[in-house]
């Protein structure tokens, strides 16, 4: 056996070696390219995930709560394992995320139910309701984004949830606006594509909406952290 006679640069090589790798690594990941082709397929496992695990309707709530606990690490930088990010925050917050989802059940059930009466022609919904309908469910849909968020970072009732997601859709009306936008926008797309983009819409039409919603309200979600742990601090 050959003995090596110079193990101090041998190990500086490795360390150079090693140094040079986690370089070229990092420089790999940072690519712009390479970054977005990573977050386009993370977004397509979360969509198609969200999408199968929402199928038996009682588990939507804790679905869509799991869907908007991956996004966030994916906003955060955080690209790895995905997949056990959904599935952890699904198992988790099963139980509250269920509890808060009857909240928002009913306004989804009559939203439901007057589309599909309006377009069968079984029942003609008036103007003023229809407006009413739709202002309702816009301000709920606003609420549950930062539900969804509340839930994954917070253990707490559902009612006090409910109420916390109201206080940050009012107080930051305008990211609260975007987020809503960005459903409204994927969904019309939907709408106006069906079928030609049909597949589309099954690999990003709840993650991509969901992405940017994440996006407009984790930094109001996070300022109110911060407000609240300078008064505790006091």
């Amino acid at each position: 056996m050959v003995e090596n006679s110079r193990p101090e640069e041998t190990q500086l090589n490795r360390q150079a070696e090693d140094e040079e790798m986690e370089s070229s690594d990092r420089q790999y990941k940072e690519h712009p390219l390479q970054h977005f082709l990573t977050l386009a397929c993370n977004l397509m496992i979360v969509n198609v995930l969200t999408a199968l695990c929402a199928l038996p309707v009682f588990t939507a709530g804790a679905s869509f709560s799991a869907m908007s606990g991956a996004l966030v690490r994916l906003t955060e930088g955080d690209d790895s394992g995905v997949a056990a990010s959904f599935f952890g925050s699904f198992r988790r917050n099963f139980h509250d995320a269920t509890m808060l989802y009857l909240f928002y059940l009913p306004v989804f059930l009559i939203d439901v139910s007057c589309i599909a009466l309006s377009r069968t022609g079984l029942a003609v919904i008036p103007g003023f309701v229809s407006v009413i309908l739709f202002a309702v469910s816009v301000l709920f849909l606003g609420s549950a984004v930062y539900a969804s968020i509340l839930v994954n970072r917070y253990k707490n009732t559902a009612a006090a949830t409910f109420r916390n997601t109201w206080i940050l859709a009012f107080g930051y009306l305008p990211r609260t606006a975007v987020s809503v936008l960005s459903y409204a926008v994927s969904g019309a797309l939907v709408y106006f594509t069906w079928p030609w983009l049909g597949a589309l819409a099954l690999l990003f039409g709840l993650s991509l909406p969901g992405y940017m919603s994440v996006k407009a309200v984790l930094p109001a979600i996070r300022e109110q952290e911060e407000i609240n742990a300078g008064r505790s601090g006091k």
